[in-house]
């Protein structure tokens, strides 16, 4: 059924559904191109987000962890050293590094026992000091550890044994009033024979790495996670989620892409998926590598797609609000044509009809000559089907992707046509911001690559400067494509003198240049790039400031580029570019960025080679304080040789901790005896300032004698002929006695025979002799007890002889009365552990087995009780009780390992409660060892007692049931 139309009707009909059809598909090719254009530039742009922050988490745990490896290298040289010296060495060091780097929650160590332990023997027990802050202040602990075996965690490191960041975990070694925290630790090994002999590590709480992931943003929504290696969450924007399983709550990306799996073999990747909530979401996972084992983290990005994609439906919005709003607009200009038509547009009919059709195409114009509204209306037709038909062509054209096709719209008037050419504008400048967009995406992408390149340079030259350096400027040259380049360090010979530019390395530069190596700041243009601390780039050189050789010739370059290497506000050298061709102002900004890397890098390689040097000097100072030690050990023991081996053993002891404890005091006198210069030390030991001692005589103050005041002039005189005196004298100060042994040495000036002032240096020695007297005198009360107890002994003997010839008597007396004989009560002796002064325990005959080894190491056992309980009652200080009990656990252990030695080799059985016995002692001091280093107990009186009824009974009873089957065997 045809249904009859009127002319308006058709032309709004027809004229509005192309139009609407052909901004359908202009609207719809648009916003598809649009959103997959936003969703391209959001992957590029949480790639590049996800790399910069890895990038930057890796480099905080990198330098942390270079740290760490310093020390552990320093560390190497502990076997050369004394156990205490390097025990206090390294604290000093450890105090140092913990202080410097505030992101370390602790710093600590562990010690495998059996390296520096003689009597473990176990592949597990280890030594550990901690340090970590309480109230605002450094503090320290030691304890034992692993004893028992070690832990899994700890043997998994031990099995590695390289460089490596932890599994986080919830810390379980708390200090005093400290709370559980959720960490990871960063550890470097130490070696000793290529054998693993512990580690020096650093606890990292993870409140810096969630601080990064919190600042990182794409769009709106975006979420960042950093997940462990063994996929558990470090970092979440909710908290409650930190230390969770990662596997547990991103089950949706599980099954979709597998992520614990990837995250576990550090491969990067991005994807799109869908999250928890079922919406579609863009995930990019980049790996962070730390260390020598690959166990990579993982920093994972989600990005929603409706942040993503918010603009392009704004654009699609108002393209369609323009497109209706441009129909609304052609309907009115319609109505307005068509209702001043007449009705007699028969002629028209026909080819209005066609363009009903929307088809332009093969139509011929209509040509009417009537010079009324027909005509008119005619002409119109024939423009509008021209225009019409230049319109589609226009839009053909752009939907072909020319946007450089000519086209007039019909009249300023003309909707469409000026909507198209808005259009077109807008499709170019579309089109030119994707071109700059690809532009900086690559400079973008050309930074990082290079950035990330000379990071790997940077960590895989780090001990040689030379080499880092050459390894720096060749690889920059080649990456910018340059044509010269040269880096300048800074150095400085010592502390007193001015820092200077030394010049490396050179790349293509010509002899003239290299014979200038050193530069002072503010000279020439590299000292001022120094000293101004900016870069400077410049196009406009002179003829003669810098020329490129080649084979060929020599020219001159077009730019040059000095760049500062400046770390935390400190110059560490300068670069120098020079090229052909302009360098870029983003090659210049790379320059500045990587200088940073590069001064940090110096800066580590410059502390590396101060560390070793430390190091050589801290050893030579050590073997110049061995053959000192030496030196007065040999003078103690001439001066102790004429006492018994016991008390020389003591005597010397004690000479040694008193002289290595104690500064000695130094005087110059001249000829005269008068004091010309004292330090002190010997100030303080009169009581007065040095002021006041400066014009004193030598004699003031010295306890002088007959005999003494004798032979003083021939002392004097001796000295003042050069020779060498040494003395050992009693001085009076303010009423109080000092013994002081003194060298005198005469000062000579050079090739002269006569010395022109003497010098003294002395060691106050008081306690030694009091302690020599006081041992005198305990040797006197000793031998008068001894003979108080012979003559006991002797009555003893009588009163039994006595009562021997009682009891025969009553004997006879019985048989003669056939009476029971009346036997004697035997007393059983009472045994009392006897100790003298400062003692806890006297030698005494009834210890005695008669087997010459045996008897030493009790008696060793006895003298090293004795010194802890003396040095407890004299109040010595901590560290000298604590070096006393370890040198009584370290006896005790060598003395039983010798022992069940021979229980072994001769074959002895049923020994299993002796050798009980010995580990109950050795169990129950390292116990109390652990608890006084941990500061748990300050009392000795417990251990003090049961050390004496164990050392009393074990050598009466246990000991004595052997003697006479080791006396059997040989011994």
């Amino acid at each position: 059924m045809k249904v009859k139309m009127s002319i308006n009707t058709k032309m709004l009909v027809f004229i509005l559904t192309s139009t609407l059809l052909i901004s359908f598909l202009t609207n719809g090719y648009i916003s598809l191109n649009t959103r997959k254009q936003a969703l391209n530039d959001a992957e590029k742009l949480a790639t590049k987000t996800a790399q910069e922050n890895a990038l930057k988490i890796e480099k905080s745990l990198s330098e942390d962890l270079t740290v760490l490896r310093t020390l552990a290298q320093a560390f190497s040289v502990y076997e050369d050293m004394e156990e205490q010296e390097w025990k206090e060495l390294f604290m000093k060091m450890y105090k140092k590094v913990y202080s410097d780097n505030d992101n370390f929650y602790k710093l600590w160590d562990s010690w495998e026992l059996k390296f520096f332990d003689e009597s473990w023997n176990k592949d597990y027990g280890r030594f550990a000091v901690t340090l970590f802050k309480q109230n605002g202040k450094i503090s320290s602990s030691e304890s034992i550890r692993s004893l028992d075996g070690d832990s899994e965690l700890y043997t998994h490191v031990k099995t590695i044994a390289k460089d490596m960041l932890w599994e986080p975990y919830w810390n379980e070694f708390l200090e005093e009033s400290e709370q559980k925290k959720f960490m990871t630790t960063l550890s470097s090994p130490i070696f000793r024979n290529k054998e693993f002999a512990g580690i020096v590590a650093a606890d990292i709480i993870m409140v810096k790495l969630q601080q990064i992931t919190d600042q990182i943003t794409v769009h709106e929504g975006t979420s960042a996670y950093l997940i462990s290696n063994g996929g558990t969450i470090v970092a979440h924007p909710d908290p409650n989620f930190v230390g969770e399983a990662a596997s547990y709550y991103f089950q949706e990306f599980e099954e979709q892409f597998q992520l614990s799996q990837k995250i576990k073999e550090g491969i990067p990747f991005i994807s799109r998926g869908k999250d928890f909530s079922n919406k579609k979401v863009i995930i990019v996972t980049t790996p962070i590598q730390v260390g020598e084992y690959v166990s990579p983290w993982s920093l994972t990005l989600t990005i929603p797609y409706k942040s993503i994609l918010s603009e392009a439906n704004r654009t699609l919005i108002v393209s369609i609000i323009a497109g209706l709003l441009g129909l609304l607009l052609l309907c009115l200009i319609i109505l307005r044509i068509t209702s001043s038509m007449s009705k007699s547009l028969v002629k028209t009919k026909d080819i209005m009809k066609i363009l009903s059709t929307g088809n332009i195409e093969g139509i011929d114009d209509l040509v009417i000559n009537r010079g009324d509204e027909i005509e008119d209306i005619a002409n119109s037709l024939n423009e509008l089907k021209n225009g019409l038909k230049n319109t589609s062509e226009f839009a053909n054209q752009m939907g072909k992707g020319n946007l450089e096709s000519d086209f007039i719209p019909l009249s300023n008037k003309d909707i469409m046509g000026n909507s198209l050419l808005e259009m077109r504008q807008s499709l170019k400048h579309a089109r030119e911001e994707e071109e700059k967009r690809k532009i900086e995406d690559e400079k973008q992408n050309w930074a990082t690559t290079g950035l990330a390149k000379f990071g790997d340079i940077l960590r895989s030259n780090s001990t040689n400067i030379k080499e880092l350096s050459f390894n720096i400027m060749s690889n920059l040259v080649n990456y910018l494509e340059l044509n010269q380049g040269a880096l300048f360090i800074v150095e400085q010979n010592d502390d007193d003198d001015e820092p200077f530019l030394e010049l490396k390395t050179a790349i293509a530069y010509d002899r003239d240049r290299l014979m200038q190596k050193r530069l002072a700041f503010g000279e020439s243009l590299v000292g001022r790039c120094a000293f101004e601390m900016k870069s400077i780039y410049m196009t406009d050189l002179p003829q003669e400031y810098i020329k490129i050789k080649s084979g060929m010739g020599t020219a001159n370059p077009t730019s040059i580029l000095l760049a500062p290497l400046i770390l935390n506000q400190e110059v560490y050298g300068v670069i120098e570019l020079a090229s052909f061709k302009d360098i870029e102002p983003f090659q210049i900004e790379f320059i500045e960025k990587l200088g940073e890397s590069i001064a940090s890098t110096i800066a580590t390689v410059k502390v590396n080679e101060k560390t070793s040097t430390l190091l050589e000097q801290s050893k030579r100072q050590s073997e110049e304080l061995a053959a000192q030690e030496e030196e007065m050990r040999q003078n103690l023991e001439e001066l102790q040789a004429t006492q018994e081996e016991a008390a020389r053993r003591e005597f010397e002891m004690s000479g040694i901790v008193n002289a290595l404890g104690s500064t000695a005091f130094t005087v110059e006198y001249d000829l005269d005896g008068t004091i010309l210069s004292c330090n002190e030390k010997y100030a303080e030991m009169l009581g007065m300032s040095k002021d006041n001692v400066l014009g004193q005589k030598h004699s003031d103050g010295y306890d002088i004698n007959s005999e003494m005041g004798t032979n003083y002039a021939v002392f004097w005189a001796d000295l003042c002929r050069g020779n060498t005196k040494k003395e050992v004298n009693k001085v009076t100060i303010n009423n109080r006695e000092i013994w002081v042994e003194e060298t005198y040495t005469p000062i000579k000036e050079p090739n002269e025979t006569t010395p022109y002032k003497i010098l003294k240096i002395g060691f106050d020695i008081t306690a030694q002799q009091i302690r020599e007297i006081k041992m005198k005198e305990q040797e006197i009360e000793i031998k008068k007890e001894h003979l108080l107890i012979g003559e006991y002994k002797s009555r003893i003997t009588e009163l039994q002889d006595e009562l021997n010839k009682a009891n025969n008597s009553t004997k006879e007396i019985g048989k003669a009365k056939n009476s029971p004989v009346i036997k004697s009560p035997q007393v059983e002796p009472i045994k009392e552990a006897k100790a003298t002064g400062d003692n806890l325990l006297d030698w005494n005959s009834d210890f005695v087995l008669g087997i010459a080894e045996m008897d030493e190491q009790h008696e060793q056992l006895v003298d090293l009780a004795n010194l802890i309980n003396s040095s407890f009652r004299l109040n010595k200080n901590k560290k000298e009780i604590k070096e006393n009990l370890r040198s009584f656990i370290d006896f005790a252990s060598y003395h039983f390992g010798n022992e069940e030695h021979y229980f072994n080799e001769f074959g002895y059985k049923n020994t299993d409660d002796h050798i009980a016995n010995h580990q109950k002692l050795l169990k129950e001091l390292k116990q109390f060892q652990t608890a006084y280093h941990s500061n748990k107990t300050k009392e000795l009186d417990g251990i003090l007692d049961f050390i004496q009824e164990w050392l009393v009974k074990h050598f009466e009873e246990f000991d004595a049931t052997y003697k006479e089957l080791f006396k059997s065997n040989g011994l």
